[in-house]
């Protein structure tokens, strides 16, 4: 992937609980436009804007799930949706494929 272009921006909206933790506030959308200067992953992004990685459940774009490890290159728009307890901690995911708690059942 190349470098993000310094004039790229990615368009993050936030639901629900991941709404409080953000450092930067959003608008009355719920979302943030994040300016790329730097290559980095979603995960980075999202804790250099206060949220921690283990308080996301789910990250969506265009319908698609995606990693952590994506690095965005701008234009992006993307959900981020809060860890819910609808989502056994004992089977994998694709945000953590290795279950928290050892194998599922």
């Amino acid at each position: 992937m190349a470098s993000p272009d310094c004039s790229a921006h990615l368009t993050l909206t936030f639901h629900g609980d991941t709404l409080e933790l953000l450092r930067t506030a959003p608008d009355k959308n719920n979302t943030v436009t994040y300016s790329l200067s730097r290559r980095a992953s979603i995960k980075d992004i999202l804790e250099g804007l206060g949220l921690p990685h283990t308080e996301v459940g789910r990250i969506t774009h265009d319908g698609r799930e995606l990693t952590f490890a994506v690095v965005p290159e701008g234009g992006e728009h993307l959900a981020v949706h809060p860890w819910s307890p609808a989502i056994s901690p004992i089977l994998p995911t694709l945000l953590r494929p290795q279950p928290l708690l050892g194998q599922a059942a």
